[in-house]
């Protein structure tokens, strides 16, 4: 099952999508995007406003909407309760199949009415609550989102076929080599850990989840201690925050969720292989890296850049597919969860050449170890990275995506603003001294296919 995080951590940041099951089969409702105004342009740097601890805002008085995300944080995957795999994705479906006393397709024609462009995901870590509407309609979206979360209509025929349809999608799952690769992969790195999640667990469990199971969940997770917004948009910051805590003091004061401990890899360089009649394997690989609060940050993601994480133009691209022809795609992402960082990377290639790949990717992380990389390659990269910042952030939608990424994270209120100062400012010595740091731990790959 290949699914989006709504939070898009590539967004700006070089920061990586999570799990494959990492986000609810529904994703943003379309139907009332065309109604909305065209998005004006946006340019650094932004005035964000720190209302509290929790709440981060940017506003713009001469734009007619505003987009809004809310999380709640640790309220993900992660703190599924034991022999309940899934309850978290399936309370993130069912919360959108209506409210209030209004059905499911009600509650779709409200939207569609008052123009709310709407999203709710689940990932590992949190629920995010996003939507989108003309800032004369902010006080209803919320109120519906209040509802959503107070008073969801938790009908047993909309339970049903909700549960049908995610059963169908992991079963699907079981025979897509991507989504094999992924379960494959949480099984052997976070083993024993509330991550670890794979289309075989969530099929097992979801015939036994209940309403009632929902239900219970909702009233632990999804609270006023751990709800995290970030806004942007032609309201107030004082009328938006004055909406924001009305819905707030409603909802339960503190949250009843265990505490996760910190995942503790096993990097060892080792080759995990799984077999499946494919045409072609898989070969999934990771390193340990650094956490997205640390000072060397931006090195890493300079990094990351240059060895495969640029499309096109990284170190692996061409050491891959252009030079050798082995693969037609291939790349890495930094990945960031609460209890892990880690840099993973993925690539496809033919049986016979899954030995040399590996050696490709293992050829190309010495070298960044032990040549220096040249000041035309590293300036390349830093326009990428910082030209990359630019053309994401050029929305509202994108903005507070990009905030709650920060806030959850502990990153600074005008990291956004900061950013590309930072990796402009990054030598070709910093490169060097975070490849040796990294680059020189062993590589652990898994590779899905025929045998060889």
């Amino acid at each position: 099952m290949r699914l989006t995080h709504f939070i898009s951590f590539a967004c700006a940041l070089g920061l990586g999508s999570l799990s494959a099951h990492s986000m609810t089969k529904q994703s943003m409702q379309q139907h009332s995007h065309q109604h909305l105004s065209k998005e004006v342009s946006m340019t650094l740097p932004f005035n964000i406003q720190q209302l509290h601890s929790h709440m981060w805002y940017v506003e713009n008085t001469n734009l007619p909407y505003v987009s809004v995300c809310l999380s709640f944080k640790n309220a993900g995957n992660k703190s599924d309760p034991s022999n309940k795999s899934g309850i978290a994705q399936l309370m993130g479906a069912m919360i959108q199949e209506g409210c209030d006393g209004l059905s499911s397709q009600d509650f779709k024609e409200l939207l569609l009415k008052k123009n709310i462009q709407l999203m709710v995901s689940v990932s590992n870590d949190h629920v995010t609550i996003g939507f989108r509407c003309l800032k004369d309609q902010v006080k209803d979206a919320i109120q519906i989102i209040q509802n959503m979360i107070l008073k969801p209509n938790l009908h047993a025929k909309d339970f049903k076929r909700v549960s049908e349809q995610m059963k169908g999608s992991y079963m699907q799952a079981k025979h897509n080599e991507n989504a094999v690769a992924d379960d494959f992969f949480s099984d052997i790195v976070f083993k024993d850990h509330p991550y670890h999640l794979t289309t075989d667990m969530l099929l097992k469990s979801l015939d036994s989840l209940t309403i009632e199971d929902i239900k219970d969940f909702m009233e632990k997770s999804l609270c006023q201690d751990n709800l995290y917004v970030t806004g942007c948009g032609g309201l107030s910051k004082e009328d938006c925050q004055k909406i924001i805590d009305d819905m707030k003091i409603a909802l339960p004061q503190k949250n009843q969720l265990a505490s996760v401990k910190n995942v503790e890899f096993k990097s060892d360089g080792q080759i995990h292989f799984k077999e499946m009649d494919i045409p072609q394997s898989i070969i999934l690989f990771y390193m340990e890296a650094l956490d997205p609060t640390d000072p060397d940050f931006y090195i890493l993601d300079l990094l990351n850049s240059i060895y495969g994480g640029a499309p096109f133009v990284s170190r692996l691209w061409f050491s891959v597919r252009e030079n050798s022809g082995y693969a037609y795609n291939v790349g890495t992402r930094y990945q960031s969860m609460q209890q892990c960082c880690y840099i993973r990377g993925r690539t496809s290639v033919a049986t016979d050449n899954v030995k040399k790949t590996i050696s490709l990717i293992q050829n190309d992380a010495k070298k960044l170890i032990e040549t220096p990389v040249e000041n035309k390659e590293l300036s390349y990269h830093q326009d990428l990275k910082t030209g990359q910042q630019s053309v994401a952030l050029d929305s509202t939608i994108a903005i507070t995506q990009y905030l709650m990424t920060c806030l959850l994270m502990g990153r600074s209120v005008d990291e956004v603003n900061q950013r590309n100062h930072k990796i402009k400012s990054i030598t070709i010595h910093d490169v060097e001294r975070i490849a040796k740091k990294i680059l020189s731990k062993p590589i652990t790959f898994f590779v899905v296919g025929r045998p060889h």
